[in-house]
């Protein structure tokens, strides 16, 4: 084995090893990826659930429900009507 096969062989040994070097450098780095996707997830669940709807919402005479209180303003009599013809 002369001299200029072991530099070739060693050439190989120096490109497999910065391949998996690489591969290890794209796994951390999607894997932060992930985990940042998941907190920002989590977040935005958090907060959509602490602050949904800004809507007034009251119980519904009659029933055992929650309803928009615009809606049984604008027209209270329209809705007690509605509620007895069901």
């Amino acid at each position: 084995m002369g001299s200029s096969e072991s530099t070739l062989m060693n050439d190989l040994y120096k490109d497999d090893s910065a391949a998996a070097e690489d591969d290890d450098a794209s796994a951390e780095i999607i894997g932060a990826v992930l985990v940042l996707a998941f907190v920002f997830l989590l977040a935005y669940v958090a907060v959509t659930l602490c602050f949904g709807s800004s809507k007034k919402t009251m119980k519904a005479p009659g029933k055992d429900t929650r309803i928009p209180r615009g809606k049984f303003e604008q027209n209270p009599k329209q809705y007690f009507l509605n509620l007895r013809k069901k």
